[in-house]
């Protein structure tokens, strides 16, 4: 069964992600949540609240939480791309670009993308007794229902994360220790422009994906003054786009025919591209 999601990312960032064929990916200590991964911790005793017992707890928390969530890093994916604050705070304040995605289930060793909940409190956890062992598949369901849990404060974003151990052979590392998913390239099905990306903008991604044979279905953002909302208008076709990138990369011979034309920008944007992701640290995404 496949599942539509969407990434909210920076204009320059999609571009690098589509040349790429990969997607950041994000840990528990480096997303925007403070409160990622956190949990209420129960004592089965009034004296476990001693600072022995709390310091017992916090050392559980770091040998079985902290390293379980680095080893299983995410992707996170809003299931619509018509989200006005989603635009807004990680589309770039509506410059930026919207990557649509089919994921198929893969339960058995392989990605897993998952919907989000937001529980109205947090998930407890009852820490046991000094010497005393908790079945492990306890821990593992606690685990598992840690990782696709937030805070209610962040339910707007209808949040879905494709989780993959660190060991996946499609997980790179960069040197900075960032971590990112390869993906097919038929995996990336839409491509949505925000309100105010530049035609330049636009006009690489679309011939990026033509000199890499991909075929996403394209579209603008453009609002919808009655009902307030946004919506995707088709893009298919046009050609303003195009020829706003051909200041950077010079004119294509006059002589030329439409098909050489075509190869010829695309050949040049696609070196442009692969100069400029050869500097990328991964540092500020």
């Amino acid at each position: 069964m496949k599942n539509r999601v969407y990434a909210y990312l920076s204009a320059e960032h999609a571009l690098q992600d589509i040349v790429n064929g990969h997607l950041k990916m994000s840990e528990a200590h480096r997303t925007n949540d403070p409160f990622e991964y956190y949990f209420e911790l129960l004592f089965q005793q009034p004296e476990h609240f001693s600072g022995e017992w709390c310091e017992a707890a916090e050392k559980w928390f770091d040998e079985n939480i902290v390293a379980n969530s680095n080893g299983m890093p995410f992707v996170s994916f809003s299931d619509s791309f018509k989200s006005l604050p989603l635009w807004a705070y990680y589309g770039e304040r509506h410059k930026g670009i919207c990557l649509g995605f089919d994921f198929e289930f893969e339960i058995d060793g392989g990605p897993l993308l998952r919907k989000v909940s937001y529980p109205q409190k947090r998930i407890r956890f009852e820490v046991p007794d000094q010497g005393e062992k908790t079945e492990t598949s306890n821990e593992q369901k606690f685990l598992d229902n840690l990782f696709w849990t937030k805070d209610k404060q962040w339910l707007s974003e209808n949040e879905w994360r494709l989780c993959v151990p660190s060991d996946n052979h499609l997980v790179e590392t960069t040197e900075l220790g960032y971590k990112f998913l390869r993906f097919p390239k038929n995996a990336l099905t839409e491509i949505c422009f925000g309100l105010s990306c530049p035609d330049e903008i636009i006009g690489k991604v679309l011939l990026a994906c033509h000199a890499l044979e991909m075929t996403p279905h394209c579209f603008r953002m453009e609002k919808v003054f009655k009902s307030r909302k946004l919506r995707g208008s088709s893009i298919k076709g046009r050609s303003r786009e195009k020829t706003a990138v051909w200041a950077e990369l010079g004119r294509p011979d006059k002589e030329m025919t439409t098909t050489e034309k075509n190869r010829y920008i695309s050949r040049a944007l696609l070196s442009l591209l692969i100069e400029k992701n050869d500097k990328r640290t991964g540092a500020t995404q």
